[in-house]
């Protein structure tokens, strides 16, 4: 009987190892298809006037009503606010950092 049983087991180690792999790889397929749903999506940058970039940030966050904030300096290119927006608190990041080549497959 335990000749049996052990015998048994031994003949299903091939399909758990197939079972694995295919998990593996649903996996793998699984987040290429989330990590390749941004990176597809088109962006249009517009110019901005050389000297105008203040003018427009700030325009942006007077549209945004974000005039009541306390700040963190992370660091020279990291910049954190928190601001009370329509009683609400929002977390606003300003980040500097170079671009890098992309591959995509």
């Amino acid at each position: 009987m335990l000749l049996y049983l052990y015998n048994f087991i031994n003949d299903l180690k091939p399909i758990n190892y197939i079972l694995e792999m295919i998990k593996s790889i649903l996996l793998i397929l699984f987040y290429c298809s989330i990590s390749s749903a941004y990176h597809g999506t088109p962006v249009v940058w517009d110019r901005i006037p050389q000297f105008k970039v203040n003018d427009r940030v700030t325009s942006f966050l007077n549209k945004q009503g974000i005039n009541n904030c306390y700040e963190y300096e992370e660091n020279s290119n990291n910049l954190h606010l928190k601001c009370w927006i329509d009683n609400e608190l929002v977390n606003i990041g300003i980040s500097m950092y170079k671009n890098e080549e992309s591959f995509y497959i």
